[in-house]
């Protein structure tokens, strides 16, 4: 059987529009079906300029793995995406993906995909078909219309336009619940950011910076935009050569990396900010502040300040001397330093030292306002997780889309027993988990791979910068709904305007076309370019040249659009403003029932827990101690001498909410009063993923941030009891030392000379 010629254009919209459609006409042509994974596939249909057998062709969309939005090129060979890398068109990537990136082809080809819908008979989770699901699912969706009071609507960080869809729905509805989750959330860094400099999300420039203070702010690791601020990181690497000095309980990837690395006491990093914030207004009479800001500050003197750290007074001046001869700086605060009860308050400390540094405006800078306002991706909470689970016993209907609270909350907020109370539970996901499991009724959904869409990345360097996504293959399963198309069928459903999109590409595509003046360049008369066969890492675009209708001028645009995987509007940026203000912290008071302070740490790789599921990230070692496929608990050698434990013990750790147990780590690079294990691990679903190590957020305390109510992730104090039982730990590394010898000297630089350039020894 033969096949018209089908033009890009159509290609794309028969993809992310009718994919099941287009199965159902085409497959009894011979060719086989995409689930049997033979290599030899062949698209369903053959058009003349992005299949060609044994050639590949390269398209541009964006990556759901985290919510930085890394821009992606996705490699297609004979119909099948068979490579992603990064977009070097992207402002966010530059053309460079990490680890998580990479295995979103894993997590696309999934064997744990769910096939079909699943509805709970008789008490569990049975297979159904599509048109009794769909009938089941509208049928839910009215009731709720009828209550809306009782209605919630739960999703992870959207955004894009199915941000603008999902609050359409709610607000169609008429319920005032919507709840958007992120378990490694940014809104204490957000929140007090927006309180100091009166917006959210400065342009973080450390490529400006002579020098980079961080506290906890784990930016080469798994902090707002890892792969952003790794290539920043290298250009400020770059001669003149930038120092780095990483302060924090634990040592993370970027704290591996530092010049100088400080192991601060838990909890009393903003103690340290204020401290130096002291010596430099004291010791700089040019400062001009208010006679009630350097009264506040004089309670901070260095005596205190090292007491109640743990940190040498000598190095509290070093520091402070090295942040006035390195200039331009910039101050940060992430991690363990934000995540504690008083973690907005050390942000604020952050950004007042920043302000006594003179950073604005060179290492901090305006990124400009933002054009997509209604696109927006919101900034998820774990406060808004605590309120929908004080909401549950009053709901009737909780739609959840792409996030597994139930296993990636403390136990103490009891998610499970409250789905349980809940009569309708409708999971939108693509593979059966923690959640899903508890569902009565799981709605699959289509990977990112398989559908349109857009993302306003949380964390940009330029605010103007709309991301967007494309199908870049048929679906796998073909009658998989796309999220886009789903939503307007269910607002379709309560109000019939929505039918002038007759699907999720039109809606997209009529709502870019407003931007289409505004991305015009003054001086070109037709700045947009229809793509040639596109081959990393650039395009080779044809400029047209003669006079356009406005049909035409709006295809051209879409299809740059299209091709560049991304939007890039002008913006008008602005000189930063700052009030300054000391902040108010409270010492923490030591608990001799529970004497160490548990750091559940993410890492590149299983994040927060949602990639574990993913054979290729249990593979890849932990970036510091070079574990795989487990959990461990890291501690200093001196309280492991303490505790009479050694590696490989198996001990219990014990918080006031539970206890798990887990294998010891000797670590130098923590304070001896913490105990740091990682986040990821401790699934009961996935076949890769259950059985494997422990989570470690399950038994945090119910202690929260004092200023936005988040869950204060790093504040929960546990104890370490021995146990009789020991394990093997399996590293990708093997010790420092063969047959006796040893491989690597280390040397512990305790105070670099930072007045050099390169930040030498001393």
């Amino acid at each position: 059987m033969s096949f018209d010629p089908v033009n890009r254009r159509t290609f794309l919209k028969l993809m992310g529009v009718s994919g099941s459609g287009l199965f159902l006409t085409l497959q009894g042509c011979g060719n086989a079906s995409l689930e049997e994974g033979r290599e030899t596939v062949m698209s369903y249909i053959d058009p003349e300029d992005f299949v060609i057998p044994g050639e590949e062709v390269w398209y541009a969309t964006t990556c759901h793995q985290c919510p930085a939005a890394c821009g992606l090129h996705a490699r297609v060979r004979e119909g099948r995406v068979r490579k992603l890398e990064g977009n070097p068109a992207s402002p966010i990537n530059h053309g460079r993906l990490c680890a998580m990136g990479q295995a979103g082809l894993q997590l696309h080809y999934h064997p744990d995909r769910i096939p079909q819908p699943l509805a709970r008979i008789d008490n569990r989770l049975q297979p159904v078909s599509w048109d009794q699901a769909k009938t089941r699912l509208h049928k839910i969706l009215a009731k709720a219309a009828e209550n809306p009071q009782r209605f919630a609507l739960l999703s992870g960080e959207v955004g894009g336009h199915l941000e603008k869809l999902m609050d359409a729905l709610v607000q169609t509805i008429g319920g005032p619940s919507r709840y958007v989750y992120e378990p490694l959330s940014q809104k204490i860094w957000h929140s007090a950011t927006q309180s100091a400099l009166g917006i959210t999300s400065p342009r973080l420039q450390l490529a400006q910076a002579q020098m980079v203070l961080s506290f906890g702010a784990d930016f080469l690791g798994p902090w707002q935009s890892a792969v952003h601020f790794a290539a920043e990181y290298g250009r400020f690497r770059t001669e003149p050569r930038g120092s780095l000095i990483q302060v924090e309980p634990r040592m993370s990837l970027t704290g591996a990396n530092a010049d100088w690395w400080l192991p601060i006491r838990p909890q009393t990093e903003a103690w340290l900010a204020l401290g130096l914030a002291h010596l430099l207004a004291s010791e700089n009479k040019a400062i001009a502040l208010p006679d009630a800001i350097s009264q506040a500050l004089a309670q901070y003197d260095i005596d205190s300040v090292s007491k109640i750290t743990d940190l040498p007074t000598d190095s509290i001046r070093r520091l402070a001397s090295a942040l006035r001869t390195r200039t331009p700086s910039l101050i940060l605060a992430g991690g363990p330093a934000d995540g504690q009860v008083d973690g907005s308050q050390m942000v604020l400390a952050s950004w007042l030292l920043n302000y006594l540094l003179g950073n604005l405006d060179k290492t901090i800078t305006h990124a400009g306002d933002s054009p997509f306002a209604e696109l927006e991706t919101r900034i998820g909470s774990t406060a808004a997780l605590q309120k929908l689970s004080e909401h549950m016993p009053a709901l009737d209907t909780l739609f959840i889309y792409q996030s597994n609270p139930v296993y990636s909350a403390p136990d103490f907020l009891q998610l499970a027993a409250g789905l349980e109370k809940v009569r309708n539970t409708v999971v939108f996901a693509s593979t059966l988990d923690e959640t899903a499991e508890l569902a009565d009724l799981v709605i699959p959904l289509r990977s990112s791979l398989e559908e349109w869409g857009s993302r306003v990345p949380a964390y940009s360097p330029d605010q103007g910068l709309l991301q967007l996504q494309q199908p870049v293959m048929q679906a796998l399963y073909p009658q998989h709904v796309a999220s886009g198309d789903l939503l307007l069928q269910l607002l379709t459903q309560l109000d019939k305007a929505y039918q002038q999109w007759p699907d999720f590409y039109a809606y997209v595509r009529t709502d870019l076309m407003k931007y289409r003046e505004q991305a015009r360049p003054d001086k070109q008369p037709n700045p947009w370019k229809l793509p040639a066969v596109m081959t990393p890492p650039t395009y080779k675009p044809v400029m047209l040249e003669q006079a356009f209708s406005t049909d035409q001028l709006d295809e051209a645009f879409w299809e740059h659009t299209v091709a560049a995987g991304l939007l890039q509007l002008p913006t008008q940026q602005r000189s930063l403003r700052m009030q300054p203000q000391v902040p108010t912290i409270k010492p923490v008071t030591a608990d001799q029932n529970f004497p160490f302070t548990l750091i559940p740490f993410p890492q590149l790789g299983l994040y927060d827990g949602r990639h574990a599921n993913l054979s290729w990230l249990q593979e890849m070692p932990d970036q510091i101690t070079t574990i795989v496929w487990d959990s461990w608990a890291e501690i200093h050698p001196e309280t492991a001498a303490r505790l009479k434990v050694k590696t490989g013990d198996i001990v219990e750790i014990r918080s006031t909410h539970g206890s798990i147990k887990v294998k010891i780590f000797e670590f130098n690079g923590i304070h001896p009063e913490a105990v740091a294990i990682p986040m990821g691990q401790g699934h009961s679903r996935g076949r890769y993923a259950a059985g494997v190590g422990v989570n470690p957020v399950k038994i945090l305390a119910p202690v929260f941030e004092r200023d936005t109510g988040e869950l204060a992730l790093y504040a929960t104090r546990v104890q370490i009891n021995p146990t009789r039982e020991q394990d093997s730990l399996v590293k990708l590394a093997g010790s420092d030392s063969q047959h006796k010898r040893r491989l690597v000297r280390t040397i512990n630089i305790k105070a670099p000379d930072f007045s050099h350039p390169e930040g030498s020894a001393s």
